[in-house]
């Protein structure tokens, strides 16, 4: 692969390195690198224009079940409980384990009347008595201001549905809130344009695909101070990475025969990458990656209709 120009030379110059193309434009390095390496493994790959899971290609079945997964993360009404109820769900999943955030939903916030839901004070007790107790900071605050000084949830969720990637950008600028989860939020609303959810995991796992991840988003880093001294640390994307990799991306999947076989899915009605079913489609990948290594995480994947709504039921609503 042509090393591209980056500012981060190292990266360019490690990623090359570890991306060695054979006869067929197959990426094999960062696999093997994640598989030998790194903390987590990575099982799907680039070759012939296609996807492939553990060597073998997506299969109808498999697709059903991403379908399965995405809608029980769309909101089930366009109202605002569920505005609410999707924005808290989003921030509660930054830098923990799924099941945990999930745990907080169905048990300190299902019950909420519409009036504590959009109170930040009200929401972040709940976190900071339940299972997000180590919550050191309200950042449900910054975003629910944001709502009520924009005019309102619902007239935000307008504007987010009809200019998807301006109202990112603007809502990533708020506190704590970044290009990922700003992603997440236009997930759960609904929406179907190229907007694709880069967290840290699946960022490492896209290399996979031979996309240009930096050196430390990868490998991670150790802590040299604090608390968590000695530890390991996860990098993120910029906001310049992450734009670049989501277009790399979609460029890729594209042009993919994956893409072309399950095109209903994957392409939305102007005829772009649907990043939605594509964010769960990574999603779904990257978590196979997980098994005898994070058990918690199978049953979420291994049975679809088990899945588990972070929303309350329509008819408590």
């Amino acid at each position: 692969m042509q090393k591209e120009k980056n500012k981060n030379v190292d990266s360019v110059l490690w990623i090359n390195k570890m991306n060695t193309i054979d006869s067929k434009g197959d990426y094999k390095g960062i696999n093997r690198y994640l598989n030998n390496g790194s903390r987590t493994r990575s099982i799907f790959s680039y070759q012939n224009n296609e996807i492939l899971l553990n060597g073998t290609k997506i299969s109808k079945r498999d697709i059903e079940d991403i379908k399965a997964i995405k809608e029980k993360h769309i909101i089930p009404l366009n109202n605002e409980i569920y505005q609410y109820e999707s924005l808290i769900w989003v921030i509660s999943n930054q830098r923990v384990m799924y099941e945990e955030a999930l745990k907080f939903m169905i048990k300190d916030i299902h019950g909420l009347p519409l009036n504590e839901l959009k109170d930040p004070e009200t929401v972040y007790s709940k976190a900071k008595k339940g299972v997000l107790k180590w919550l050191q900071q309200n950042k449900f605050e910054p975003l629910f201001e944001y709502m009520k000084n924009k005019g309102g949830i619902e007239k935000v969720v307008g504007e987010f549905i009809e200019n998807p990637f301006e109202m990112r950008d603007e809502i990533s600028k708020i506190k704590w809130i970044k290009n990922k989860s700003a992603s997440l939020w236009y997930l759960t609303l609904g929406g179907d344009d190229s907007l694709i959810i880069l967290d840290t995991h699946l960022s490492r796992q896209v290399a996979s695909l031979g996309i240009d991840i930096p050196k430390e988003v990868i490998e991670g880093y150790i802590i040299q101070s604090g608390n968590n001294k000695g530890k390991r640390g996860r990098r993120s994307l910029s906001k310049g990475q992450y734009q670049r990799v989501e277009k790399d991306l979609t460029k890729i999947l594209m042009s993919s025969n994956t893409v072309k076989r399950f095109s209903k899915e994957f392409i939305n009605k102007d005829g772009k990458l649907n990043g939605c079913f594509t964010s769960i489609f990574l999603w779904w990948m990257a978590v196979q990656s997980y098994r005898n290594e994070n058990l918690r995480q199978l049953n979420l994947l291994d049975l679809s209709d088990k899945f588990v709504s972070p929303y309350r039921e329509l008819e408590n609503k």
